[in-house]
């Protein structure tokens, strides 16, 4: 909102009407088990990943290998951004600013 041609805020509105993209590129984390990739919002750049029992639990399969997580990734990628997505909007962000989307987000 415009206030004597000050901006004092965006309105409860435009938090949800503000794209958030996301990079194509993704990698596996052998460490954290995790597959991470990165979206970007309000200008700032966010870590995201998706845990091995999130993506194991959403094609009801286990013992996946890494490049089987990446294609299950890939073709549930729509998805698991707009879930990524619903976090980012909503604030859950984890520790160090990060997004995190567990099993229990992809349900």
């Amino acid at each position: 909102m415009i206030n004597n041609n000050k901006v004092t805020a965006l309105g409860p509105r435009a938090w949800w009407v503000m794209s958030i993209t996301f990079e194509p590129d993704l990698w596996w984390d052998a460490v954290s088990q995790t597959l991470k990739f990165y979206a970007h919002f309000d200008g700032r750049r966010i870590h995201c990943a998706v845990s091995r029992p999130a993506l194991e639990h959403y094609v009801k399969s286990s013992g996946m290998t890494s490049p089987e997580l990446e294609r299950i990734f890939r073709e549930h990628r729509d998805d698991i951004e707009l879930r990524a997505s619903k976090k980012i909007r909503t604030g859950r962000f984890e520790s160090a600013g990060k997004i995190f989307v567990k099993a229990a987000d992809l349900k």
